[in-house]
């Protein structure tokens, strides 16, 4: 069962918050979930939903978190009342989307679940469905009928298919700022590395994420230590006064992708797999 404004799983596996200042005075945020973050979608408003999975008890979990203000609206739906076979598939602005995967020999989606944001619990459940995306504020879901596939509008609250959309469907804006991504063939990563190397010290292995915001820059960069690759991510204001780098994971095999996004002034990403973590940039 999932608890509204509480911390606790029933079965004893529980999130931890904890709200902690960095250097230069940035107000931070961290989740630390019991198991892998396997994905983070940002809903509409300020709301966050995180998938977790642990592989050892093949346990799969849902957490909706509002960062700015963790306890004043949380969900979770625990593992008791999921199964391995499910994945958040997305995030609009009253319902999550997961997918459900009966036949786990063949890596399709065969169901659609509706999950209300904020209760937590199964609105609906479309069979054959996939979700696809949020358009004009209707999702759109793709019904698979033998060798044919049909993409129809569909009321996020009540589930039902409306009318059928086109193949191109006018995307609905996303209220946040993806990452950058500058590999080392592009004429601008020249620029970002030299930055880094003055700023930080360090001279980046592989592909630089950037973005911007107000008078701070946050960077996502490589590096090889005895041997291994790591990750770190750093901020870095106008004055070029380091507010914050951290190490965020070790020990990886190749380079990852999309690591952060600002939404709403704070900049998100997860650190060491499993704790979730926002800076606010807006101070």
């Amino acid at each position: 069962m999932w608890k509204k404004g509480s911390n606790t799983f029933q079965g004893g596996r529980s999130p931890v918050l904890l709200h902690s200042v960095m250097a230069a005075a940035l107000e931070s945020f961290s989740c630390l979930l019991p198991g892998q973050i396997w994905k983070a979608v940002p809903a509409q408003d300020d709301r966050w939903v995180l998938e977790w999975r642990n592989a050892d008890t093949r346990s799969v979990g849902f957490y909706v978190i509002r960062p700015v203000a963790p306890q004043e609206q949380e969900v979770i739906v625990s593992e008791k009342e999921t199964d391995w076979w499910m994945s958040l598939a997305g995030v609009g602005k009253e319902t999550f989307f997961v997918h459900s995967y009966r036949n786990p020999d063949i890596p399709e989606p065969t169901d659609l679940l509706g999950y209300d944001l904020s209760a937590g619990k199964v609105k609906w459940v479309i069979p054959s469905g996939q979700f696809i995306g949020i358009s004009d504020g209707q999702a759109v879901v793709a019904l698979k009928s033998g060798a044919d596939t049909t993409l129809y509008y569909c009321g996020e609250n009540d589930g039902k298919l409306g009318d059928v959309a086109p193949e191109e469907w006018p995307e609905s804006p996303l209220p946040w700022q993806e990452a950058q991504i500058y590999r080392e063939n592009n004429p601008y990563y020249g620029n970002l590395s030299g930055f880094l190397f003055n700023s930080l010290g360090v001279k980046p292995k592989g592909s630089i994420e950037y973005l911007d915001y107000g008078d701070r820059m946050a960077f996502s960069y490589y590096l090889y230590e005895a041997n291994r690759l790591v990750q770190y991510v750093a901020v870095v204001n106008r004055l070029k006064d380091i507010e914050f780098n951290e190490r965020i994971e070790a020990d990886l095999e190749k380079e990852g992708r999309s690591t952060f996004l600002e939404k709403n002034g704070w900049l998100f990403f997860i650190k060491e797999k499993r704790n979730f973590i926002g800076i606010n940039l807006a101070v």
